[in-house]
């Protein structure tokens, strides 16, 4: 299996050549790859030039993840909006040459009132069934949901694929979101089935979403990532690692160490449960 990081763990270090330098780092690390955070100021304009350095770099764009308009809520004009914005995100994803775009499936849906939640699910299964069927050469990947979220369980995942219907949808599982509904991570990868297609890896306490590496929290791995490796893909094992809580205050040289700590114990794991 591939591994992957977050680009921005480091990014931010590299004042003028932050986003070619981190990637040359995690290049020497022996990194196979990235997920990007999407921003306008980012990546407007840049997405041609952005395809060729993580070319050049030998990377793979494992997937992106933009911010999230929310086309099941707000009035007509607002939901159509939101669609524009995600048909733009779309595009840019397209001429990065990025494998997948992560979904957030609308988890606000139970802060609605009862008799209005059903109406905000329609707008949602009607908005990626647009994204769907308009942009079949992307893949649109669905993330597993924090607690008292919709989409939270593989259930209500499933079911929210299902609806669209179309091909081009799979799944991202967030290993630290399925420990904070207390769901069994194995359980959850057999249900997404050949449907899921990259992953947000991280660990956690089991009681906040701490974003830590994988080993610093209460998860399997060893567990995990035999169940993963039944599965048929190449499917990458992408961490999401919340700089601050794994290395608030720590120097650069002291994050790179804990990088290629992490990624020795994910190889590890991956020989012994092969």
């Amino acid at each position: 299996m591939k591994i992957g990081i977050n680009h921005g763990f480091i990014c931010g270090e590299y004042e003028g050549r932050g986003f070619e330098k981190s990637l040359d780092v995690l290049k020497q690390l022996e990194f196979d790859g990235i997920m990007l955070y999407l921003s306008e100021e980012f990546v407007a304009s840049r997405t041609r030039k952005i395809r060729k350095i993580l070319a050049d770099a030998g990377l793979e764009l494992f997937s992106v993840h933009p911010p999230w308009p929310n086309f099941a809520f707000g009035d007509g004009m607002e939901r159509l909006q939101a669609i524009h914005e995600w048909k733009r995100w779309s595009n840019y994803s397209l001429e990065m040459n990025a494998q997948n775009l992560v979904v957030h499936p609308c988890g606000e849906i139970f802060t609605l009132p009862s008799h209005e939640q059903d109406e905000a699910k329609k707008r949602l299964i009607e908005g990626l069934q647009y994204l769907s069927a308009s942009t079949p050469e992307m893949m649109f990947v669905l993330e597993n949901m924090v607690p008292r979220s919709f989409a939270a369980t593989a259930d209500e995942l499933i079911w929210v694929a299902d609806q669209i219907g179309g091909e081009n949808i799979g799944f991202c599982l967030d290993t630290g979101h399925c420990m904070l509904v207390k769901g069994d991570l194995p359980k959850f990868v057999r249900c997404m089935g050949n449907r899921l297609l990259t992953t947000h890896i991280h660990d956690n306490d089991g009681i906040q979403d701490q974003h830590l590496f994988p080993g610093q929290g209460i998860i399997d791995w060893k567990t995990l990532l035999a169940v993963l490796q039944e599965l048929p893909g190449d499917i990458p094992l992408v961490m999401e690692i919340n700089r601050a809580n794994t290395a608030g205050g720590a120097t650069l040289e002291k994050r790179i160490e804990l990088l290629d700590g992490t990624r020795k114990f994910l190889r590890e794991l991956l020989r012994e449960t092969n």
